[in-house]
């Protein structure tokens, strides 16, 4: 997750999504999957405009049922304070206790301390675990939360939110030198690993993500 998390730190507010990939990875069908809240207008369009306004969680297991002061995954606030209070609440379903919940703010881990109930339907029960959780969010800044389960066979589970976003105008948040020069020394990977298997046009693609990256080394803070 790091290069996610990096990708947020400097600006970029990509959303998660995610897709199997059976056939390349030694997985099932389905194994990863992206669910979009879509309220009660389940058509093609509104998946697709809900997807894109991050109003959803991925997942290899557990489901997730989460809000931010009352508001979806995706939503971004304004604000001329500082920080401000996130509540964060909701509950998560899986078929196994989970094995730890964390909030990610900003690229930091805070692990949350949470109970899982199991809910009787035989060979179908399933786990609950409850969240409610208040932190402070510093402005600008963004807040997640990712979930892990262990299964049998000494395997993880894995659940992913969309981040909240909090924004002050007038305290822009600068990018990280560390993680600017993380991103630039990943495209720089990647072109000396793939220059004899892609085309310039493929490769072209890495070079203009360089070169955007390391445009923000100049204003990038220790």
């Amino acid at each position: 997750m790091r290069t996610y998390y990096s990708l947020l730190n400097c600006g970029f507010r990509l959303r998660v999504s995610a897709g199997t990939g059976s056939g390349v990875h030694p997985v099932a069908p389905g194994h990863g999957r992206v669910y979009v809240h879509v309220g009660d207008q389940f058509t093609p369009q509104r998946w697709l405009e809900q997807l894109n306004a991050g109003r959803s969680f991925v997942t290899t297991g557990p489901l997730m049922d989460l809000r931010f002061n009352d508001q979806l995954p995706g939503t971004a606030w304004r604000t001329t304070q500082t920080s401000e209070p996130v509540r964060v609440r909701g509950v998560i379903l899986s078929q196994h206790p989970l094995d730890r919940v964390e909030l990610v703010r900003n690229g930091v881990i805070e692990a949350v301390a949470v109970q899982s109930e199991r809910v009787a339907g035989g060979d179908w029960g399933y786990w609950k675990t409850a969240l409610d959780h208040s932190v402070e969010l510093a402005a600008s800044g963004w807040l997640a939360v990712r979930v892990f389960e262990k299964i049998p066979g000494g395997k993880v589970s894995f659940a992913h939110s969309n981040p909240i976003f909090l924004d002050n105008p007038s305290r822009p948040v600068p990018a990280k030198r560390r993680e600017v020069e993380y991103l630039v020394r990943r495209m720089d990977e990647e072109l000396q690993r793939n220059a004899a298997v892609l085309s310039e046009e493929a490769l072209d693609e890495y070079r203009r993500a360089r070169d955007i990256y390391a445009a923000k080394l100049p204003d990038a803070v220790p």
